[in-house]
């Protein structure tokens, strides 16, 4: 552990990697492997910073400034004032730590890795908002809004074609064989469509 973290701006790297995979977590569905090495890099940190002595209390507000990114991106909410306050954290507790180790590098890192993280999250925050607003692409869900062909049909029910299958379907009275339309929502296996406009 010494050969890798002789110096303090190795531990602060380690730990800016670890807010990086806990904001990744919490932006995308990896299914908690952002979050395991975010976490990883942090027990490795922790053990350095006891191994060198060093205080950890000064990571607390750049842990808080993580934090506040990072809930903005799970309830999927952004402020100016939530981005300047998590950027003040992030960056103060980053120099006080580079002032205790009395570490220039660890300073510049650290105020180079506030910026870096302040411009990158608006990107992050929107990549995050367009995948989870995006329609699915697997399952019943995937169907929503596509077009089908009525198969057969009477009186509000019938069958519909849509990706190679043929589904139960509900809509208005009057649909005939051949007729396009589009699926509105499903419950179960059966969906609802509509006529298309």
């Amino acid at each position: 552990m010494e050969a890798i973290f002789e110096e303090p701006v190795s531990i602060y790297v380690c730990l800016v990697l670890a807010a990086i995979a806990v904001l990744i977590e919490a932006a995308l569905p990896t299914f908690g492997v952002a979050g395991f090495i975010g976490l990883s890099l942090t027990f490795v940190a922790s053990i350095a910073l006891v191994d060198q002595q060093l205080d950890w209390w000064p990571f607390l507000p750049t842990a808080a400034g993580v934090g506040i990114w990072g809930v903005s991106l799970v309830f999927k909410r952004r402020s100016p004032v939530g981005q300047i306050l998590a950027f003040a954290l992030f960056t103060s507790g980053s120099l006080l730590f580079a002032l205790l180790a009395e570490d220039l590098p660890t300073a510049i890192v650290g105020v180079t890795a506030g910026l870096g993280l302040a411009w990158t999250y608006p990107h992050l925050f929107a990549a995050t908002h367009k995948l989870m607003n995006a329609p699915s692409e697997v399952g019943m869900e995937s169907f929503v809004g596509q077009s089908a062909t009525v198969v057969e049909w009477g009186g509000e029910s019938g069958k519909v074609k849509l990706g190679g299958g043929y589904w139960s379907a509900s809509g208005a009275t009057d649909l005939e064989a051949g007729q396009q339309v589009t699926v509105l929502s499903y419950e179960g296996m059966y969906l609802t469509i509509q006529r298309k406009n």
